[in-house]
């Protein structure tokens, strides 16, 4: 978990942040899409268009889970993350 820090006029608030890995299909995004979304940070997985257009979300744990079991065909996908907080 990270803890972000944010700033609004005098109040200062920190919220946890976990790591999600993002997984974009090749034959929808290219390279640049997912580069571009690379460790920003997400209050709603929802609202961005990498979802509806076919992007797949994993905590950072269930993602290596997905991979050590040989779930994820890696070949098929760019990989990027971002940080959210209770994204899934």
């Amino acid at each position: 978990m990270n803890i972000v820090e944010l700033k609004k006029s005098d109040m200062t608030f920190e919220i946890e942040f976990e790591t999600y890995v993002i997984l974009l299909p090749i034959d929808i995004f290219n390279r640049e899409k997912a580069e571009s979304i690379e460790n920003t940070i997400l209050t709603n997985l929802y609202d961005v268009d990498f979802m509806e257009d076919g992007g797949e979300a994993y905590r950072l744990s269930e993602f290596m889970d997905a991979c050590n079991n040989q779930e994820i065909d890696l070949s098929k996908y760019w990989l990027t993350y971002v940080q959210g907080n209770n994204l899934t």
